[in-house]
C-alpha cells in the first residue's frame, strides 16, 4: 500500500468497532483503525535515518524532550523519549530508538507475520533507527500523518511496521514502505 493511500485511509476510517477473529480463534470487538490499519499504542515506525540526526529532526519537527527522556544499557541500546503534540490537545509520547532492530526482536515479525522473514532481514538493514508512537487509536492519527508529512519532505527511507492491521497477515503487500522503491525492493512487487 502507498504512503499516501494509507494516510488517507486512516484520516476518513469510519469511526466504529468491527468484529476480529484472532489466531486462536476468539471473537474481539476493536476499533476498525487497529483492525485494518493496525493503528493502535505502540505503534512502531522504522526509519533510514542516523539516530542523531533523528535526534535533531524531531526537535525541529516540534517534539519536546519527556521529564525522564533517555536511557541507554550496557549493549549500547539507546532510546530517548519525546512528547508530541500535533494537534494542541493530544499529548503522544513517542520513544525514538538507535536500532530498529529492536523493534524487529521486539515485535517478533515472523509472528506478526508468518511469512515475514525475508523483511525482518531486509529492515534490519535498511533501517537503523527508529520510532514507538504510544497513545490511543484515534489520537495517533494525526501524529503518523505529521510524522509521515516530515518524512516525505526528508525523503526518510520508512516502513510503518503494523500498518496491515490485524487482518490478513499472509498479505505483506500491506506493510506500508517509503519510497514506494523499498517495497518493489523488499517485496518483490509493483505498487498501482
Amino acid at each position: 500500500m502507498k504512503l499516501a493511500e494509507y494516510l488517507r485511509a486512516i484520516r476518513e476510517c469510519p469511526d466504529e468497532k468491527v468484529e476480529y477473529t484472532a489466531h486462536d480463534g476468539e471473537k474481539n470487538r476493536v476499533h476498525r483503525l487497529i483492525a485494518d490499519y493496525g493503528v493502535y499504542d505502540n505503534y512502531p515506525i522504522l526509519l533510514g535515518i542516523d539516530f542523531e540526526k533523528l535526534l535533531n529532526d524531531v526537535q525541529r519537527w516540534g517534539f519536546t524532550l519527556s521529564t525522564d527522556y533517555e536511557s541507554t544499557d550496557e549493549d549500547g541500546f539507546k532510546r530517548v523519549f519525546f512528547n508530541f503534540n500535533p494537534t494542541g490537545k493530544d499529548n503522544i509520547l513517542v520513544g525514538i530508538y538507535n536500532r530498529a532492530s529492536f523493534l524487529n526482536d521486539v515485535l517478533t515479525l515472523k509472528d506478526l507475520y508468518p511469512n515475514g522473514e525475508r523483511h525482518r532481514r531486509e529492515q534490519n538493514v535498511r533501517y537503523r533507527s527508529s520510532l514507538m508512537l504510544h497513545g490511543g487509536c484515534k489520537q495517533l492519527v494525526p501524529a503518523i500523518e505529521r510524522i509521515s508529512e516530515h518524512i516525505q519532505d526528508g525523503k526518510i527511507s520508512a516502513c510503518f511496521l503494523k500498518s496491515p492491521g490485524w487482518g490478513d497477515k499472509s498479505d505483506l503487500s500491506r506493510i506500508v514502505y517509503f519510497p514506494d522503491e523499498d517495497e518493489v525492493t523488499i517485496c518483490g512487487v509493483s505498487k498501482s
